[in-house]
């Protein structure tokens, strides 16, 4: 009987890595936010006071604000950080919980391949450097690419630790599949595109997606 309570109560090992990595990311994004404001605080004084400018501030900030974009938007995509739109879903019977859950979760690995795989086509047509420090412009949409991938990570942990490898597998399969249709798949319909993606936000957001 102690062996049981203490299996039971031992966490997924899913869970366990979901952690160290959140927390990890949740220092990264600390202190480049610490950064980010000591520069641009400093860029006001500088300006204002002195009547100057830092070489490359704003340019540095640009990267910055992308950085923490990036480490960011794990964090926030599926965890208790990201608002959501539940009220709907909360008047589901279980199995229609179930079914939105795994539409949201869908969504968020949609979302995630968007990011990953549409920066990393775009790092990969970028060339040149930046202005004023000299660094090659595909990283900031290879900092991008990162973001999307470490979204997937995050939110296949999720799923893994809270809801079992069957809802992991479903949200993987949504997202996959919605993901090759939109590049691939071809449907005639009159609406403007505008109107397409305003639809899907719209049921996105009536699943219970997170709003980020």
């Amino acid at each position: 009987m102690s062996l049981a309570i203490a299996a039971a109560a031992r966490p997924h090992p899913a869970a366990r890595l979901l952690a160290a990595l959140e927390t990890a990311l949740a220092s990264l994004a600390g202190a480049v936010l610490v950064v980010l404001l000591g520069l641009v605080g400093a860029a006001v004084v500088q300006r204002y006071v002195f009547g100057s400018a830092f070489l490359g501030s704003d340019e540095a900030a640009i990267w910055l604000n992308v950085l923490l974009v990036a480490v960011g938007s794990p964090l926030v995509a599926g965890s208790a950080l990201a608002m959501r739109f539940d009220l709907a879903v909360r008047a589901l019977p279980p199995a229609g919980q179930a079914a939105a859950e795994a539409v949201a979760s869908g969504v968020t690995v949609f979302a995630g391949l968007v990011l990953c795989l549409g920066a990393v086509g775009v790092a990969q047509d970028v060339g040149g450097t930046s202005t004023s420090l000299g660094l090659p412009e595909w990283w900031r949409y290879a900092a991008v690419a990162a973001g999307g991938g470490l979204t997937l990570l995050t939110c296949g942990l999720r799923l893994l630790a809270e809801r079992g490898a069957g809802m992991a597998l479903a949200a993987l399969a949504l997202g996959l599949g919605g993901h090759l249709f939109v590049t691939y798949g071809m449907v005639p319909v009159a609406w403007p595109s505008s109107a397409v993606a305003a639809a899907f936000a719209a049921t996105a957001m009536l699943a219970g997606a997170p709003l980020p």
